[in-house]
């Protein structure tokens, strides 16, 4: 039992939550779901309440382009599991930019590399219309001193006009409630050309590029596909004046490797989260 006028360490964490500015939020844990900001977002009952990184219970399932204009603090992240040995991965960030400026960046291919801090080494091997296959070196630090290496033969489709609902695993428009989509992906399979709901939904012209693990070329993940999306925000606009969009990746993956993907998902988040934040410093120092 706690001592009397001893504050247990989760009221004080729910203390500083509570009275955090947006400019204090860069931890680790759901972020950005304070003082009422969940309110008209689809979040998934039953899910354990909790600090880890995705995995608050009013963490949203989508993000909706009608109910909030700028994320706060840096980015919102989702976890998911899968069956087997798998997990979904969203998250997505805020940019002081326009859709054409960082589809410009993500589809400069060959430098990649210099944008995203995770890749080792980004190599385009193979050119087509509308995308390219792509050999990826990526790192992530498990633990001091300990790193997890993934190689990976990408194959990037860009769709200037959105993904084909075709393609897509879930059709959160056909759901009522936004939850089911989620409640009802956790026991859907991972299959290849089957992707992941994008995070945020538009209604209005988007861009999305998808890249998936190459069926014929050996690499560390057994399969690895994800949606890159670019939605504008028309609604909101910067101090300046200037444009805003919405960048989003929803990734699903499930590791070559005979190694349990719970002890990688929370680096793998917590990387994707940190690249999202190099494209906006990237597309940032370009457009200002």
């Amino acid at each position: 039992m706690a001592e009397p006028g001893r504050k247990r360490k989760r009221d004080m964490l729910r203390n500083w939550w509570s009275g955090r500015t947006n400019e204090d939020v860069d931890g680790v844990y759901a972020r950005g779901y304070a003082d009422g900001y969940a309110d008209g977002l689809a979040a998934v009952e039953g899910v354990d309440e909790g600090n880890e990184l995705g995995r608050a219970s009013d963490t949203p399932v989508l993000l909706l382009e009608d109910e909030v204009c700028l994320l706060p603090g840096d980015t919102v992240t989702r976890i998911e599991d899968a069956p087997g040995n798998a997990r979904r991965i969203f998250s997505a960030i805020d940019i002081f930019a326009s859709v054409d400026d960082v589809w410009g960046v993500l589809t400069a291919y060959d430098h990649l590399q210099d944008v995203v801090p995770s890749l080792l080494s980004n190599k385009v091997v193979e050119r087509s219309a509308g995308g390219c296959r792509m050999e990826q070196v990526g790192s992530a630090e498990l633990l001091p001193g300990i790193s997890f290496r993934a190689r990976c033969t990408l194959d990037v489709r860009e769709y200037p006009e959105g993904i084909p609902a075709a393609l897509l695993g879930s059709q959160a428009e056909a759901y009522d409630d936004y939850a089911d989509v989620a409640r009802a992906d956790i026991s859907r399979p991972l299959k290849r050309d089957v992707f992941p709901r994008p995070f945020a939904i538009s209604k209005l012209p988007h861009r999305d590029l998808t890249m998936q693990s190459s069926k014929d070329a050996r690499g560390d993940f057994d399969l690895y596909q994800g949606v890159w999306r670019m939605q504008p925000l028309p609604g909101c606009s910067s101090e300046e004046g200037g444009e805003v969009m919405r960048l989003s990746y929803a990734v699903e993956l499930r590791p070559a490797l005979p190694v349990p993907v719970r002890l990688l998902e929370k680096r793998i988040a917590l990387d994707l989260e940190t690249n999202l934040k190099a494209i906006r410093t990237h597309v940032h120092g370009k457009v200002r």
